[in-house]
């Protein structure tokens, strides 16, 4: 017997799916869904999400965003947005369950590349989960708690209008054309090496490195500092602590940086199609060899100098319009609003290529 992974009852997966079902049906005869998001808790040290109010929250029709410190009363909360970040959150959405049985957890999993145990303890406690990278996902595939889709990462330490607002504050700032490679030096990565070699040896760099155990040189600053580091630089290169699309790429398109980007990023054109690639200056590379690096770096400021402050405000602009936490957020529960309105349903499927686990299908 399968044993569902937040409950002491036995559950057979189908048992499950009809559970999960009926909790969304129920949740559609709402007029309004009152909701509420909660970071993994390391993340809220670091600064990670924007500290401040986000009003786009709170502007989906037919939902009521309540902000996490503000609930009183756990029994008014329909769902949770849970982010998750490597740890095991188990417990953690067991204590959010003794205070509202019937509410919906999510889980938006942003670093699913990594700590694969840990991620798929987590999700087999939740309702429905979101990886953000999805070419290392289908691990997750199991028989307790259906994904919704594919929920890439995004810009989240400033919310739209703080943005727009240090944004205008730092339009005059004069750019280097020196790489901007400011990254934290994780030794178990395969680009630590790399990042030590590019130190040592690109002089076309500005390397503004960190250790794991102490990131304060970055997130100890404000959040007009933060900012400030990306909008001194035309450009930056991407690179993946494995093949990950991070939030970095966005950072630094919010920011007008023109990006440099490997080819191994596996959700990379999904998330950036190639038109959108050349509109906003991107460039790709196809590995990391010294001269391959320092034309990398010429192509960058010359499209960055070719496409001027029209281009700036277009890599901007491409983010705040779609690439913000809010947005993210939204995309979550619209594909909850599918699965309540019936359009979705949880089913226990699999076939000679898919492993047998509960996902949603077309109604």
């Amino acid at each position: 017997m399968i044993v569902n992974a937040y409950t002491d009852q036995g559950l057979w997966p189908v048992q499950r799916a009809d559970q999960l079902s009926a909790r969304f049906h129920e949740l559609g005869q709402k007029d309004v869904v009152r909701w509420t998001w909660a970071p993994a808790p390391a993340t809220v040290t670091l600064n990670y999400f924007a500290s401040g109010p986000d009003e786009l929250l709170a502007s989906l029709e037919g939902f009521e965003y309540v902000p996490h410190d503000e609930v009183t009363d756990w029994g008014g909360v329909d769902v949770l947005i849970l982010t998750a970040h490597g740890a095991d959150m188990a417990v953690r959405v067991m204590e959010y369950r003794r205070r509202h049985p019937k509410m919906v957890v999510l889980l938006w999993l942003w670093d699913n590349h990594l700590a694969h145990m840990n991620n798929l303890k987590t999700v087999m406690t939740c309702d429905m989960y979101f990886a953000s990278h999805a070419y290392d996902s289908a691990y997750l595939n199991n028989l307790s708690c259906p994904e919704g889709m594919h929920v890439p990462a995004c810009s989240a330490q400033w919310t739209v209008q703080e943005a727009r607002e240090l944004l205008s504050e730092l339009s005059g700032v004069t750019r280097s054309s020196q790489l901007l490679l400011n990254y934290v030096d994780y030794k178990f990565s395969w680009r630590s090496e790399l990042l030590a070699k590019l130190r040592a040896e690109l002089d076309q760099a500005d390397s503004l490195l960190m250790p794991s155990h102490d990131r304060g040189r970055y997130f100890g600053k404000s959040s007009k500092e933060r900012l400030a580091e990306w909008v001194g630089h035309k450009a930056t290169l991407i690179l993946p602590v494995q093949r990950d699309l991070s939030t970095r790429v966005f950072d630094a398109l919010l920011a007008g940086l023109v990006v440099i980007a490997p080819r191994m990023i596996a959700d990379f054109d999904v998330v950036f199609p190639p038109e959108v690639q050349e509109r906003l200056g991107m460039v790709r590379i196809d590995d990391f060899e010294m001269p391959t690096i320092r034309a990398a770096i010429e192509q960058a400021n010359a499209n960055f100098d070719r496409l001027g402050e029209a281009g700036v405000k277009a890599r901007s602009d491409f983010i705040l319009e779609g690439h913000m936490l809010s947005h993210r957020m939204h995309a979550m529960l619209r594909a909850l609003r599918m699965a309540c309105a019936g359009r979705l349903a949880v089913r226990l499927t699999g076939s000679e290529h898919l492993p047998l686990g509960l996902r949603f299908v077309t109604a």
